[in-house]
């Protein structure tokens, strides 16, 4: 069987790797421009990926919102 060139293959949002057959989901997610827009996209995930990059995004925000609390600015993303 011939590879796809890199360029046409799809990889996982969170671990890079590429994602084969069906072992994947779409997730929409928020991704903030350097210019302040929020805007929602898709991605794709493996299936076992996106548990893990949940909960990574719950933890960064809480850490945020506990920056924020100590008095410095930091700007929370909503999930």
């Amino acid at each position: 069987m011939e590879e796809l060139p890199k360029d046409q293959r799809e990889f996982c949002y969170y671990c890079d790797k590429e994602i084969l057959d069906d072992d994947w989901v779409l997730k929409p997610i928020y991704i903030t421009h350097s210019n302040g827009v929020k805007e929602e996209v898709t991605r794709k995930f493996h299936y076992d990926c996106l548990p893990v990059f949940l909960e990574k995004q719950k933890s960064d925000k809480e850490y945020a919102q506990y920056l924020n609390e100590l008095g410095l600015q930091v700007i929370v993303e909503a999930l």
